[in-house]
Order: C-alpha cells, then structure tokens, then sequence
C-alpha cells in the first residue's frame, strides 16, 4: 500500500509519501491454559482419567470474544491440520504429558494454538499409626482428654509440610471436613477415627484410622497403715 500525507502550509503545501506492507496471517495469540492437574489414586501408577472439556471455559477466555471452536490433540501437527481430535475423556499417556489445543473462530477461520499439560500429583505417603492408649483422668469413667497430635509424625513420617486432622466419619475424612477440635474427649473407652493427611501444595489427601483406647489407672488403697517396733534403748530409733 502507498501512503500519502499531505501538509499544508500558507505559501504551499508538503507531501510525504511512504509504503507500508501488510501481511495478513491466519493465527492469532491466546494467554497461557494453565495445568491440568489430578490426584493419583490408591494404585500410585500416575495414570488418570482426564476430562478435557473442563479445560473448555480457560481456553476461550485466552482469545477475544468470538464463536470458538476448541479440540484437543496430541501433537502440533495434528492440531495446526485440525485432525485426530481427542475426543471424550483420556487416560495419560506419560507424566506430565502436553496436550495441544486449536482454537479456530468459526465466523472468519482465525486460528490460535495452545498447550497445557496433563500432570498426576502423587498422594501424601503415609503409615498407619498403632493404638494410642491413654490413662483415665481423675474421674474413673473411661473417658479423657487426649491430645491426637502426637500421632502426627507417626503418620506422616516426619513430613512436617502435610496437614493432618482427624475425623468421626470416613467419609468426613476423604472431603477434609468437621475436622475434630483437639484435645480430643472420646465418647467410649475404645474407639476408631479416620486421619486425614492433606498437601496443601497438590491437594492431594491420603486417609488411615486412628484406634485410642482409654485405660483404666491402677486402684490403690489410700488407708493410712502404720508400723510398730519396740525402742529397747528408749533413744527413739528402731530398724524397720
């Protein structure tokens, strides 16, 4: 294209010309689809079911408002040809494992790439305690404050970034919820409750149980008793 400005003067006028080169291109830019990210389950082999279409909402909120169209596939060549799309739900293929999304406007055909990338977080590693015994205070009843914290680093190994509460329900235990306030007052003399063990970094959460057992304290006769011996030297002292 030729560009012409003219600038007028009182004894005239100025003309600037130039050219400019305008290259039209069928891709656009869209801002970075952040990690997909799930918790590994029980079996620990990294592998997990991952729903794409949840990445749906963050891919068109990277490119301006327009009528999208969204696939996903496994390599870039695919995507920039728009074929062998991903369809429903995938299993990982490694871990992390990067998935490339095409994003193409239905109305003009502008297109923009993308990845993300598919990453299995490993649950927190953790031990089952063994019973926690506590002596019945000074009313014989079974029951007692107990402080459950000290099974903390049993449970964790001494891995002092996890986060661990303890619960009255197994399923409280898996959703992290109504965690019991410490210390503790068991309601039977022998009970079970369920270990949650959270990372706050994945929130990834591993769950165990807890046994407690309240122990009856030793029965002693407070009756005072006293010893006789006979002072053969009236001095006061005697061998007992």
């Amino acid at each position: 294209y030729r560009v012409e400005i003219e600038l007028p003067f009182s004894s005239g006028s100025c003309t600037i010309e130039d050219y400019v080169n305008i290259s039209i291109s069928s891709t656009q830019s869209s801002d970075p689809i952040s990690d997909f990210e799930l918790c590994d389950d029980i079996s620990g082999d990294g592998i997990e079911v991952f729903d794409l279409t949840f990445k749906d909402a963050e891919a068109l909120a990277s490119v301006p408002p327009g009528d999208y169209s969204i696939t996903y596939h496994l390599n870039q060549i695919d995507a920039e040809n728009g074929t062998n799309a991903i369809s429903g739900p995938i299993e990982n293929l490694s871990n992390p494992q990067v998935v490339h999304v095409r994003i193409e406007d239905i109305t003009n055909g502008c297109l923009a790439y993308s990845t993300l990338n598919l990453i299995v977080n490993e649950l927190p590693n953790i031990s089952p305690p063994t019973i926690l015994e506590a002596c019945d205070d000074a009313t014989a009843d079974g029951f007692t404050a107990i402080d459950l914290s000290i099974k903390n680093d049993e449970i964790t190994n001494g891995q002092d970034n996890l986060i661990v509460t303890y619960h009255s329900s197994a399923e409280d235990a898996e959703l992290g919820n109504n965690a019991i306030p410490l210390p503790y007052v068991n309601t039977e003399p022998s009970e079970q409750l369920f270990v949650s063990v959270r990372n706050p970094q994945t929130g990834c959460t591993s769950t165990t149980t807890l046994d407690i057992s309240v122990l009856d304290n030793p029965i002693i006769n407070t009756q005072d008793y006293y010893i006789d011996a006979c002072d053969a030297d009236y001095d006061g002292i005697a061998n007992f």
